[in-house]
């Protein structure tokens, strides 16, 4: 009886591997993310594979956040410097919902930069490079044309001692940035 517990119990872990599938976990939208402005074409197309990358060294942080809330609840803020001294702003804010494996809902309830998005829903797809980047495009309601956007993951740490990598790897699926 023994031996055929141990035999059915080696036969179990012998087997599962088998069985099992490898999930690749996508990175969490929530944090703190900061709007990057590319100075060139940060899209690298790998002429084998149609793979996307992303070439952070052309993009510059500026002074714009979106803040991303575990219950749902959105903020974006901007920060403004006279030299003398820093101001910071809440230009929008909202809840926001993921709908489907990469595409986000904003519903805007206030945009004290914009009036045109209060009350709306902005639907944008989103793709991550890495971790600590991720690229959402939407249609403007104001004039229907595309937009991209490139947000960076805020890490910890100390800003003058904190290095971002240079290049992000390749996308895990080709990305189709509008």
């Amino acid at each position: 009886m023994k031996k055929q517990l141990f035999l059915l119990i080696g036969f179990l872990l012998a087997t599962t591997p088998l069985f099992a599938q490898e999930t690749v976990e996508k990175p969490s939208l929530v944090g703190i993310w900061q709007y990057c402005s590319p100075t060139a074409n940060p899209f690298i197309k790998d002429s084998q594979t149609d793979e996307l990358s992303l070439d952070t060294t052309v993009l510059r942080g500026n002074l714009t956040f979106k803040i991303l809330g575990h219950s749902g609840d959105f903020s974006n803020m901007f920060l403004s410097s006279d030299f003398s001294q820093i101001n910071a702003c809440v230009n929008a804010y909202g809840t926001y919902e993921i709908v489907a494996d990469s595409l986000y809902i904003e519903h805007i309830t206030r945009s004290y930069s914009d009036p045109v998005y209060n009350g709306k829903k902005n639907r944008m797809p989103y793709h991550f490079f890495g971790n600590n980047y991720c690229v959402f495009s939407y249609t403007s309601p104001k004039n229907g044309g595309k937009a991209v956007e490139i947000w960076r993951r805020i890490l910890g740490g100390i800003p003058a001692k904190t290095s971002q990598p240079q290049t992000e790897p390749k996308s895990p699926n080709p990305a189709k940035v509008n």
